[in-house]
């Protein structure tokens, strides 16, 4: 089944994707699926390099074949019309298939290399990957950036305690041209509705209601005893309430934003357009506007 892709692979046009990847009940729609890179010329945002790459590992786990069609490109020509090109530079074909597409393909310096993060060993990645990166674009100190990278290790325990899978696929990306970083972070594994529905005490509730309480302080289905639902309030309280940026989750059929509006923050809820089976989580940060996710360190002196 070959599988078309949009023009610009987004968060408006993944259920474009999707829809032809799976049914509404969570399985495979097809036994074989090659991806057609020949419609997808214009660009692909962060949270499409990620669902991609889970959609490709997901089908491969149930057993499906899968190859990709790809289109020949002309290497000096502008980056941002080159969705394929990009893909090439994060690492995506070399993930599934041993190799870049381009020889002369390279990670770019104002993204992370697209990646599966053991979970078992996620702190591995976050300091020797993500946050020297992360420290570089701000000009800031790792222990400037520790409390931003404790969200992101709740996050973490958050898939490790509830996905039943062992890596998280993680990609991140800078806008120099407007000062923002997106960071986009995804498994495959249960999903955060499906996972809270299958406890007797929330089985009644509907999409909406899991996916709203999945999100407030002290809300947890205790599976661990080191993870007490404080993970999607904290990223969402730092990142929205304290440097006005945004958070999107994307989970089975539904997706919750959280954002600010005249300075009062706001999540919306929305069912899907196709189920996904796992959990994506975007974060945007305006880096103008972030001082507040990150620490001030007071500096040592000696007399």
């Amino acid at each position: 089944m070959n599988i078309i892709l949009p023009e610009r692979l987004k968060r408006e046009t993944l259920a474009d994707l999707t829809n032809q990847l799976v049914t509404e009940a969570g399985d495979p729609l097809h036994e074989e699926y090659i991806f057609d890179f020949e419609t997808c010329k214009k660009d692909i945002e962060p949270i499409g390099v990620t669902v991609l790459h889970g959609m490709v590992t997901w089908l491969l786990s149930k057993g499906k074949s899968v190859d990709f069609l790809c289109v020949e490109y002309d290497e000096f020509s502008p980056e941002h019309v080159n969705p394929q090109k990009f893909l090439d530079d994060c690492g995506f074909f070399e993930g599934f298939i041993g190799n870049r597409i381009n020889l002369n393909s390279s990670l770019r310096e104002d993204t992370v290399a697209l990646q599966d993060v053991m979970l078992d060993n996620f702190n591995h990645w976050l300091n020797h990957s993500f946050i020297p990166w992360l420290s570089r674009l701000l000009n800031k100190s790792s222990k400037e950036v520790e409390s931003f990278k404790a969200c992101l290790e709740e996050i973490f325990n958050n898939v490790r305690d509830h996905a039943d899978i062992h890596f998280s696929n993680i990609f991140a990306q800078y806008y120099p041209e407007s000062n923002s970083i997106t960071i986009t972070i995804g498994d495959i594994g249960v999903g955060i509705i499906e996972h809270i529905k299958s406890f007797p005490q929330f089985a009644h509730f509907t999409d909406e209601e899991a996916l709203r309480n999945a999100v407030k302080r002290n809300f947890t289905t205790q599976t661990t005893p080191h993870n007490r639902g404080a993970g999607l309030d904290m990223l969402i309280h730092n990142v929205v309430a304290n440097a006005g940026g945004t958070v999107y989750i994307l989970t089975n059929r539904g997706i919750l934003e959280s954002r600010l509006e005249n300075g009062h923050m706001i999540q919306e809820y929305r069912s899907a357009e196709s189920f996904y089976p796992g959990t994506h989580i975007e974060i945007k940060i305006d880096v103008s506007k972030a001082e507040n996710l990150f620490d001030n360190v007071e500096e040592d002196f000696s007399w």
